[in-house]
């Protein structure tokens, strides 16, 4: 609950969910504890959000949330083996750099082929600089997987500029 409050301190939800187109369906890839899911579906009834995630933990904390709201749901499994149906956007936030360089590559070649035309990939993560900042959150995951609350493959941080070029090798303009 404690990490829950942080974050929502710390992270942009209402700045990043102007992106987000207002209709259609949405998926959210490492939704987590289903934060920006929920916003997602709340500001807008025209969404459909499917939030998925590899934590079961974090999954059935996220399905609490839903209340009587027929927009969203929650899903667990592993996005390296998950088949998500076309959709108009797909939201990662903060999630690749818990994957492998091949699976993070892997999982953005399935969103390219999953985003209908006209849609939108949004990627928010953990850049290598500022110095800082990245320390921080290296630590701060390093933590968050020994007590179980973050699970995935080894931590693998790229430059903005390095998922620039990956993303364009997939075909993202």
């Amino acid at each position: 609950r404690c990490l829950v409050k942080i974050r929502h301190l710390i992270f942009p939800f209402d700045e990043i969910e102007k992106y987000v187109p207002n209709r259609g369906n949405i998926i959210d890839l490492g939704c987590g504890n289903g934060l920006f899911a929920n916003l997602l579906a709340i500001k807008s009834v025209d969404r459909v959000v499917k939030g998925i995630d590899l934590s079961k933990k974090c999954i059935d904390i996220a399905k609490n949330t839903v209340g009587q709201r027929k927009n969203i749901e929650f899903i667990n499994c592993d996005l390296k083996k998950a088949n998500f149906q076309k959709c108009d956007a797909i939201t990662i936030i903060d999630l690749l750099h818990h994957l492998s360089f091949e699976s993070q590559k892997s999982i953005l070649e399935q969103c390219y082929n999953n985003i209908d035309v006209g849609g939108i990939l949004l990627i928010k993560e953990i850049d290598k600089k500022p110095k800082w900042k990245y320390y921080f959150n290296y630590i701060h995951d390093s933590i968050t997987r020994i007590i179980g609350f973050t699970e995935g493959d080894k931590l693998s941080f790229r430059t903005s500029y390095e998922f620039k070029n990956v993303l364009e090798k997939i075909g993202f303009d």
